[in-house]
């Protein structure tokens, strides 16, 4: 199994990873101005000690706990990736909303009284809104139902597929599932049964969907590139591999897969290099099975040309 990252173990790095610097920036401006309306906020919520009464109002505890609590999350994040849980995310913006309502009592412009006309017209948004949410919950409630009747199928078989091809028809954009597909597929194809040709070409219209969705993902064109060459079509996967040796241009898996297509067209001077390479990136021959494989192929095929009908040492 290919060692591809994943997750970091710090939100921060996640978020610049996935959004880039404009998304980063969006969420830190957000973050700051949380915190700027705590200070404008601060002194108009702090309790009021009078003669012969108390404040009871809770304020200052309100503001005080959830901008402490705010701060734990974020401190949290510098070591894990807990805003991935839905349950962690959800408390951290109402948090922020709790907190952030509090602005009121430090100025009045922030006090609105709704006419008439604008009440209708909320009440529409909010409406629309919880259509929409309800919508999308039952839609993708019932991909996450044929993703996990998937996951209990055995893997790569004709009830897996149906299940992934299910789950793909109410979300069409989900490039996980349509790799899923094309990878079971050429699992099959790789068995090379009579309709071998077939599954290939299956596996290969799906890695083409696949690229369409996600052009990031090396794991497409790494396979269309296998598939291509399974059905003999030399020249057309070696640009595959190409893209995906770019794309992943420190992944052990990917550079032995080019060195088994080198060695797939007789070229072994190449797919020894590649192989070395794979093997420079993971040595343990435990892990990197193919590497290790391709270059002892590759080595006995280039010792057999040297050496002619001659023993191979």
């Amino acid at each position: 199994m290919q060692l591809r990252p994943d997750r970091a173990h710090n939100e921060y790095l996640n978020l610049l990873a996935d959004w880039g610097a404009v998304g980063a920036g969006i969420v830190g401006a957000g973050v700051l101005l949380f915190f700027g309306g705590i200070v404008r906020s601060w002194r108009f919520v702090r309790r009021e000690e009078r003669e012969f009464k108390t404040n009871f109002s809770n304020k200052f505890a309100m503001v005080l706990g959830g901008g402490l609590g705010f701060v734990a999350i974020l401190g949290h994040s510098v070591t894990d990736f807990n805003l991935q849980i839905p349950a962690n995310a959800i408390l951290a913006v109402t948090l922020v909303a709790l907190v952030s309502s509090h602005l009121r009592f430090a100025s009045e412009k922030y006090w609105l009284s709704l006419g008439r006309g604008l009440k209708p017209v909320l009440t529409l948004v909010l409406l629309v809104g919880t259509i929409f949410f309800i919508h999308q919950f039952l839609r993708l409630g019932r991909e996450y139902l044929w993703l996990e009747r998937a996951a209990i199928q055995s893997a790569y078989s004709d009830e897996q597929i149906f299940a992934y091809s299910n789950a793909w028809r109410i979300e069409p954009k989900n490039f996980d599932t349509v790799h899923a597909i094309g990878y079971a597929y050429r699992v099959q194809s790789s068995e090379g049964g009579e309709n071998y040709g077939e599954l290939a070409t299956n596996a290969m219209v799906w890695f083409a969907r696949g690229m369409e969705l996600n052009r990031y993902d090396e794991r497409n064109y790494l396979w269309m590139g296998w598939a291509l060459d399974w059905v003999k079509r030399f020249d057309e996967a070696r640009p595959m591999y190409f893209r995906a040796d770019e794309l992943d241009p420190n992944g052990y898996f990917t550079q032995s897969h080019v060195a088994t297509h080198y060695r797939a067209i007789g070229d072994f001077a190449a797919a020894l290099t590649w192989a070395e390479r794979s093997q420079k990136l993971k040595g343990d021959p435990a892990v990197n099975r193919i590497g290790a494989g391709e270059r002892y192929l590759a080595t006995r095929e280039l010792l057999r040309n040297a050496i002619g009908d001659g023993p191979v040492p």
